[in-house]
């Protein structure tokens, strides 16, 4: 079976054009669940609980550096390479590490994940 030149090819993206920063970015995203630097604080009324609120710094700091990741991913120097990944790869990759970024910032505001 042979095919015709002018007939579409579909290539199938290189995890090699992947740049470092996304898979840095990603590491750090994951692993940062598994840390807690966090301040919560609680007052009871009669032994109840009537008001709870609680910071993860955690949150804040993985978020800070997963938007670094993003924008490194993102940035002109990855265009610059030779075995450049397409823009919607790169779209793709820089839209999970801001949602992941986003959920460690929930996390840091103590909106999610909280022990309250």
């Amino acid at each position: 079976m042979t095919t015709s030149p002018n007939a579409p090819s579909r290539t199938t993206p290189n995890l090699n054009a992947v740049p470092n920063a996304f898979w840095v970015g990603l590491a750090i995203g994951l692993l940062g669940f598994g840390v807690k630097l966090s301040q919560t604080s609680t007052q009871t009324h009669n032994g109840e609980v009537t008001s709870c609120s609680s910071v993860d710094l955690t949150g804040f700091f993985v978020a800070i550096a997963l938007g670094v990741c993003a924008w490194v991913t993102w940035s002109p120097t990855v265009q610059r390479l030779a075995d450049k990944p397409p823009v919607a790869l790169r779209a793709g990759l820089v839209a999970i590490l801001l949602a992941l970024a986003a959920v460690h910032l929930l996390r840091g505001f103590g909106l999610i994940l909280s022990p309250c």
